[in-house]
């Protein structure tokens, strides 16, 4: 549990940009800023590699994943199937017109 949440406080700190794919009142390549947890984020990782045909992902993929976010490389794409109850999202006061906070719902 504490490796999880160190991992949830280095995605709070850097955050991953995301191009948002969907009819969310987003400009078009709008930009998210999006914190979330291990789980959830394991799961739009899953869902973006399953799109790159990659249905099994393996621990070396997966990893693979979490280092580009980390290094601010990786573009996740995200639809509005995938953002559900799990997935917070409003608008932040201050940045780029079209720029988002998104966590998980409390």
């Amino acid at each position: 549990m504490g490796g999880q949440k160190a991992f949830v406080s280095l995605l709070e700190y850097s955050s991953i940009c995301c191009r948002w794919q969907g009819e969310q009142e987003l400009p078009e390549g709008g930009i998210l800023l999006i914190w979330m947890d291990m789980v959830t984020f394991l799961r739009y990782l899953d869902a973006h590699l399953a799109s790159h045909g990659i249905e099994h992902p393996t621990v070396e993929q997966r990893q693979a994943g979490i280092d580009s976010c980390r290094q601010f490389s990786y573009w996740l794409h995200i639809t509005t199937t995938i953002v559900d109850e799990n997935v917070h999202i409003r608008r932040l006061g201050g940045l780029h017109p079209g720029d988002y906070h998104v966590s998980t719902a409390k």
